[in-house]
């Protein structure tokens, strides 16, 4: 899932390209997507060698990495347990509803006849079940929720490579600021970034994720 990741281009963005794109924003409340960023920031992150992440990568992997995350074990339990309820009540009524017909048309023993309406009765009943089975789970998925915290706060173990990312933009930007978004779930902390904020003084509104890591059991080198 990695692989969803993309870095910024390490062209800076272009005076009239920033100018229009923060006329779109007053103006038209839209934000223009931007994988370039400020010559100034661009220097930096290229005497490091490694550019951040675009945010519309960044988005669209933290929204899968939360469906998979609610959506794991429990989810494939209940997909199944249920598919397996639903293949045997759809057999039962097929059955029964064979059952049925041949008794219309050639009148076979009572015995039979009543197995036919109990199969269709009782494939009904399942098919019903299933569907409150799936309705009822729906809301007991598990719950995960982006978070995020100081670099210095944060207690879990950070790999070397990301730690090394952080001070060599520190020797390059002493003013940066760190800080690690992470999904939390109620079992275990997954997929954290590394967050910089580059100028703290609000020059610049801009979070840029530079380094992310799989939890539990990263592997200790930069893999995206």
């Amino acid at each position: 899932m990695l692989q969803m990741l993309e870095r910024c281009a390490a062209q800076p963005i272009q005076s009239e390209e920033a100018q229009f794109a923060e006329t779109v924003r007053e103006k038209l409340g839209y934000k223009l997507p931007q994988n370039s960023l400020p010559a100034d920031d661009v220097k930096l992150y290229q005497k490091i060698q490694l550019m951040p992440f675009t945010p519309e990568s960044v988005e669209r992997y933290k929204a899968k990495a939360k469906r998979k995350a609610e959506n794991g074990e429990f989810g494939k339990a209940v997909a199944n347990l249920g598919g397996g309820l639903m293949i045997i009540s759809l057999l039962a009524l097929f059955f029964g509803w064979v059952s049925c017909f041949l008794n219309t048309i050639s009148g076979v023993k009572p015995e039979a006849a009543e197995l036919g309406y109990l199969l269709t009765i009782g494939g009904l009943a399942l098919l019903l079940v299933t569907g409150c089975m799936f309705w009822f789970t729906s809301g007991l998925a598990a719950k995960a929720t982006w978070k995020t915290m100081s670099l210095r706060e944060y207690i879990s173990p950070v790999p070397e490579f990301v730690l090394q990312t952080a001070v060599d933009i520190q020797s390059q930007n002493p003013h940066a600021k760190f800080f690690i978004h992470y999904l939390e779930t109620e079992k275990m902390t997954v997929d954290p970034f590394l967050i910089v904020i580059l100028h703290p003084d609000g020059s610049r509104h801009r979070l840029d994720y530079i380094e992310v890591w799989n939890e539990p059991g990263f592997k200790g080198k930069r893999m995206v």
